[in-house]
């Protein structure tokens, strides 16, 4: 063989396994091995105390803004970037649930007195308030602060726009509501409670019920993604829990999953790829990608699970335990094999009490959470490389380009060597 055939397959050689150490490298923050994990840069901010547990907690997708609402009757407003709230609000009752715009702008609370109010960050006095004739304890809001839809166990579905304290429409549905979410443009609603199944209404319709399904006895959590394409329910019939996942105009579940406890809370993100949903008397939460009807991960913690919550761009996931821990995951990191969707804690953070709410921005930069040790805590991720889009070039095909190349030297030498003993003889 000609020296000029000899250079080009070693120069072959030396691209190949220089793209496979390419590979890599750039894909380095991916493979951590576990010991490693808890080196990852997230740091507590700042926690602040409150006169009594928190219970509810809204975030606003940047991580900027915070709501909270605590069993002391107050709603807390912050600016996450200080830990003394820019103001707060005494409610008669709980502060069970709260719901904050995407700007900040607008934050709705609800307490266990059936009162509902509407606010302007700007102050701590009510736009207006609303009496609903039983408990509220599930409320949404649009990003752009215009809609907002609450639960009441009154049975009813209530529909506003901020112009008003009057209901755009109810709709009775005859049980208690125990969860609701509306869509970005405030046109798909949906909510979920007692002996009444999953429901998807239309603001505009003169009779806005579009769909129900009722085959579970009672939907404990909903989520509807960002894309206002899907929704997931967390439910039980009997001693059955089911996660659902549902395309949004269409009553027939695409995916289901079934355990033998209650599935809870739900979350899922924008594009409706990934969600989760907590089992808790299972002590376990479970993570699926959709289109793929068994779980892709689980983990178990040491106590029931208050709630969980993925980002928006579907890297984090964050777990508040009756443990006292709040647990902190990254999607991303892998170990091992890409092609198996392993996962490690990156972080626990051990509060004082039971963690009720959990937060996560939408790119998982900024985490909250509340604690029955009367705190609310904040907390910085630093997501750097971790941001970015999975890789497109699994474990196994970087092992791959790694023996192509091993085996392209092997037979370059083998060449050298032959040509080598010709010429001796």
């Amino acid at each position: 063989m000609k020296k000029r055939n000899i250079a080009i397959l070693l120069l072959m050689n030396c691209v190949v396994v220089f793209l496979g150490f390419g590979i890599s490298s750039s894909k380095a923050s991916f493979i951590v091995p576990e010991s490693n994990f808890n080196t990852c840069k997230t740091e507590l901010l700042w926690n602040y105390t409150m006169g009594d547990s928190g219970r509810g907690l809204a975030l606003t997708p940047d991580g900027k803004f915070l709501a909270v609402g605590s069993w002391d009757g107050n709603l807390y407003y912050f600016d996450t970037s200080n830990p003394i709230p820019l103001w707060n609000k005494t409610i008669p009752g709980i502060v069970d649930q709260v719901a904050i715009s995407a700007d900040g702008n607008y934050i709705i609370a609800s307490s266990d007195n059936y009162m509902f109010y509407l606010f302007h960050k700007s102050s701590s006095t009510p736009i207006w308030n609303f009496t609903a004739g039983d408990n509220i304890r599930t409320v949404a809001m649009t990003p752009d602060g215009e809609y907002f839809v609450i639960g009441s166990w009154d049975g009813y579905v209530y529909l506003f726009d901020r112009s008003s304290p009057t209901p755009i429409w109810n709709y009775t549905l005859g049980n208690r509501v125990y969860a609701v979410d509306i869509s970005s443009d405030g046109e798909i609603i949906i909510a979920g409670g007692v002996n009444i199944g999953v429901n998807v209404f239309n603001r505009t319709l003169s009779i806005p019920l579009i769909w129900t399904n009722n085959s579970m006895s009672t939907v404990y959590g909903i989520d509807l993604s960002a894309n206002d394409l899907y929704l997931v329910a967390g439910t039980l019939t009997g001693v059955t829990g089911t996660i659902f996942l549902y395309d949004i105009l269409n009553p027939n579940p695409t995916q289901q999953f079934e355990t033998s406890e209650t599935f809870g809370h739900v979350s899922i993100t924008n594009d409706g790829e990934y969600f989760v949903g907590a089992v808790s008397f299972e002590f376990r939460f479970y993570l699926f990608e959709k289109g793929i009807s068994d779980p892709v991960w689980n983990y178990t913690t040491d106590d029931q699970i208050g709630q969980v919550g993925i980002s928006g761009n579907g890297n984090y996931i964050v777990v508040g335990g009756y443990d006292h821990n709040f647990y902190l995951f990254n999607r991303l990191n892998i170990y091992a094999s890409l092609q198996k969707k392993e996962m490690f804690i990156l972080k626990t953070f051990e509060s004082g009490g039971i963690v009720w709410s959990v937060e996560i921005s939408e790119t998982g930069e900024f985490l909250a959470f509340i604690s029955n040790d009367d705190n609310v805590y904040m907390f910085h991720n630093d997501i750097g490389e971790h941001s970015q889009d999975e890789p497109s070039i699994s474990f196994g095909n970087y092992f791959l380009i790694v023996i192509l190349g091993s085996t392209s030297l092997i037979v370059v030498i083998t060449i050298m060597r032959n040509k080598s003993i010709k010429n001796k003889n």
